[in-house]
């Protein structure tokens, strides 16, 4: 996860690096610091998954970047203040918290493991269709993975599509913490499902049997899902 802090106060730029150095989930990954808003918009910001922006600048304010910034792009956003009455303006799509300087380790953790966490959902993958075209398709839209004899399908909405290889290999590729195996010929995506006694159950109306031998495994799965993936 690559981090751009944007602050005009050189003393909480560095205060917020320490803190970014000192949490050990993002340690590996560029930091990288400005000084204004005018600085981060003539960057590229690409390969940028989190900015950590101060909401008092001069010239361009946080929200005057935010607001510039959520025109084409999706770079997580923590906003920083020393006022908390200014929060109110800096509501957004990308924005996932609010933090007082001077910021707190653990608090910081805590919104950053939320950001990391949806950015597996929004995250791309690309499938090779039976068709032999490669699709590129978001975690999130995928309802779940089905197996019938020969064929293989991602149930994505009310669309199926048939891929190559077989199930073993999605249940090793696919994330554990988004997905799970119910049987031998489902997996599913726990963001589109909720347990309910002995199914699963969509918001669409997909109902998916669970074995009585995995129901306390799946149980436990989806309540680790329900804490961790929450904006």
């Amino acid at each position: 996860m690559n981090i751009v802090i944007c602050d005009d106060d050189e003393v909480s730029r560095n205060q917020i690096e320490e803190v970014c150095k000192e949490l050990g989930e993002i340690n590996g990954c560029d930091i990288i610091s400005c000084a204004s808003g005018e600085e981060l918009l003539e960057m590229n910001l690409s390969e940028v998954k989190l900015l950590v922006l101060d909401v008092e600048m001069e010239g361009a304010s946080g929200i005057e970047v935010k607001n510039r910034l959520e025109e084409n792009g999706e770079i997580a956003i923590i906003f920083l203040t020393s006022h908390s009455e200014r929060m109110k303006d800096a509501f957004g799509k990308n924005v996932f918290g609010f933090l007082k300087k001077p910021i707190e380790l653990e608090s910081f953790k805590e919104i950053v493991r939320r950001i990391d966490n949806v950015q597996r959902l929004n995250k791309k993958i690309s499938i090779n269709l039976c068709t032999g075209e490669i699709k590129i398709i978001k975690i999130s839209d995928i309802m779940y993975i089905e197996a019938n004899g020969h064929y293989v399908w991602f149930q994505c909405g009310h669309k199926k599509e048939f891929v190559d290889y077989g199930m073993i290999y999605w249940e090793n590729v696919l994330d554990s913490t988004i997905f799970v195996k119910v049987d031998r010929s489902h997996i599913v995506n726990m963001y589109h499902f909720f347990l309910k006694e002995n199914r699963l159950l969509s918001k669409t109306g997909t109902i998916i049997d669970v074995p009585r031998r995995k129901k306390d495994v799946i149980k436990q799965k989806m309540l680790e899902f329900a804490i961790n993936y929450t904006k």
